[in-house]
């Protein structure tokens, strides 16, 4: 086959993204990022035959065999989450009893602070259940985190804390159109709901639990959505694939278009066990980040019982591993990132953890 066909798909794929350039984007993607990809740095546009590997790519989905998720969870949380929620425990009493407390253990108070002092962390939840097989895809997935920050504050320390969680009902198809040419589509209903910004002043100072509780009955009515994600795959030859997708093509939450997304990557097999990938996000930088917060590196080692991976993730190391045992699945992924538009502004480092049962 001519290079013609191939060529003629990704200049399809570019036109539309740039048709849908104009349109106002007021909301983030309901994204679900998968464990093993974040393991290989996020570098799975062309690489990719697993649960969750479509939604970085649908195209993918012709290469994926049958996967069965009952359930498939996802839990991790930034790895300074634990020290500032082992803080605001340790330290409750301290909190409560701000205003009887004496000028010099209120400034030894806020001196212990300063280390967290308006910064945010996270803690991530998302559960899904599905099933792929023969190019198909079917299922739902939720995306929830509570996020909290401590504030040192004018007259007495705060913390503010807000929840966040969308469900995304999904179906997706991929086929080869030649014996190299692969393309997809996936297709997603959005159910979006947030707490808003929950403040709590020192002296009404809970656990943790009651905090995240509070913030959870704060949640708002759930505000819909759909989306469409979009992609393709050509097979260079039987070692090396190139893969193009745009995620959110076309899609809304609430009145809001969703951000786009647009992902170029090549996938290479160095050996049929060891994979090397490499992506770049955000091809046009519409969003105005540094071209090393953009570039996705990764490669995967399998064997029979265990996976590992390495990668180089917005700015920083990534690794994970992986246990497959028959229909129970485990991983673990340490990553760094960079919220900041260029390394080192901001980072912040992960831990995420999945546990799954299915086939």
């Amino acid at each position: 086959m001519s290079i013609r066909k191939p060529f003629a798909v990704l200049v399809v794929l570019f036109s539309l993204l740039f048709v849908t350039t104009g349109l106002y984007a007021a909301s983030r993607p309901a994204f679900k990022p998968d464990i093993r990809a974040l393991g290989m740095g996020g570098a799975y546009c062309a690489y990719g035959d697993t649960w969750g590997a479509f939604l970085y790519n649908p195209a993918l989905l012709a290469n994926t065999g049958f996967h069965l998720a009952v359930p498939d969870l996802q839990f991790g949380f930034d790895k300074t989450a634990t020290d500032v929620l082992k803080f605001a425990k340790d330290n409750q009493e301290r909190f409560e009893n701000f205003e009887n407390l004496s000028t010099q253990e209120k400034q030894d108070f806020l001196d212990d602070m300063t280390e967290f002092d308006d910064r945010w962390v996270t803690v991530y939840l998302g559960p899904s259940v599905g099933v792929t097989m023969n190019g198909f895809a079917f299922g739902v997935y939720d995306v929830a985190r509570a996020r909290f920050k401590l504030d040192r504050g004018i007259y007495e320390p705060r913390l503010f804390a807000s929840v966040t969680t969308d469900i995304v009902y999904f179906a997706g198809h991929g086929r080869y159109l030649t014996d190299k040419l692969a393309v997809g589509a996936n297709g997603k209903i959005i159910s979006r709901r947030n707490s808003g910004l929950v403040h709590i002043k020192a002296s009404d100072m809970e656990s943790s639990k009651e905090i995240v509780d509070k913030a959870i009955d704060r949640l708002e009515k759930a505000k819909t959505g759909w989306g469409l994600d979009v992609g393709a795959l050509y097979n260079l030859d039987s070692k090396t694939t190139l893969g193009a997708s745009i995620l959110d093509l076309l899609g809304t939450i609430d009145g809001g278009k969703t951000d786009i997304i647009m992902k170029l990557g090549i996938a290479y097999y160095l050996f049929p066990r060891l994979a090397l990938a490499a992506d770049l996000n955000d091809t046009f930088n519409r969003g105005g980040n540094h071209l090393l917060n953009k570039i996705y590196l990764g490669a995967n080692a399998s064997f029979e019982v265990f996976d590992l991976r390495l990668g180089y993730h917005k700015g920083y190391f990534s690794g994970g591993i992986g246990l497959n045992l028959f229909i129970l699945g485990l991983d673990y992924t340490y990553y760094g990132e960079e919220l900041g538009p260029a390394p080192t502004v901001d980072k912040q480092w992960n831990h995420l953890f999945r546990v799954r049962l299915g086939l």
